[in-house]
């Protein structure tokens, strides 16, 4: 290995299950952006950033001691985010979303880990397209609401790849 310890940029994510999957890829309109795969679409819980390969099992670690219950987040509505060109499908948080984020923070600081400075609070989202650039006074269509149920979180790694990123899952432990 080089003098330079490995990282992998690491998030905690839930996958919505296959009903709920296929919701989300109809709720992505027929506009101009670079709709992702299928099976990457996710609800980012909390993002590490570059995470070193030494301290990864003792995040699994800690992230396998969390004991929560299933989450039922409602997405509501699409939004644009002009300043990242995404096209994303939104709701507020909901109470067992917000603990398991907290458990989270808690474990990845337990792993020893600096939390990335946050830039916006905590949006409970999940992409649908990336590259939209609306046209002035675009406003997103109104959609049918999504109800993502999770009954696992995740441990994954964004890879890059010629053509985007990917998303790997690490490790997953189940909500109960």
């Amino acid at each position: 290995m080089s003098a330079r310890t490995a990282r992998r940029r690491l998030f905690f994510a839930l996958w919505p299950e296959p009903i709920a999957a296929e919701q989300l890829a109809a709720a992505r309109p027929a506009i101009e952006a670079s709709l992702g795969r299928l099976d990457d679409l996710h609800l980012t819980v909390l993002f590490l950033g570059q995470v070193p390969e030494s301290q990864i099992n003792t995040l699994a670690t800690a992230a396998g001691e969390i004991h929560l219950p299933p989450i039922h987040q409602p997405l509501v509505r699409l939004e644009v985010w002009p300043q990242s060109g995404v096209l994303c499908l939104v709701g507020d948080p909901v109470d067992p979303l917000e603990r398991l984020r907290h458990a989270l923070e808690r474990a990845a600081e337990a792993a020893g880990l600096d939390r990335p400075p946050e830039r916006l609070e905590f949006r409970a989202h999940v992409t649908l397209g990336r590259g939209f650039t609306p046209e002035a006074g675009f406003v997103p269509p109104p959609v049918a609401p999504v109800l993502l149920v999770a009954r696992r979180f995740t441990l994954a790694e964004s890879v890059p790849r010629r053509d985007g990123r990917r998303y790997e899952a690490l490790a997953s432990w189940p909500l109960s």
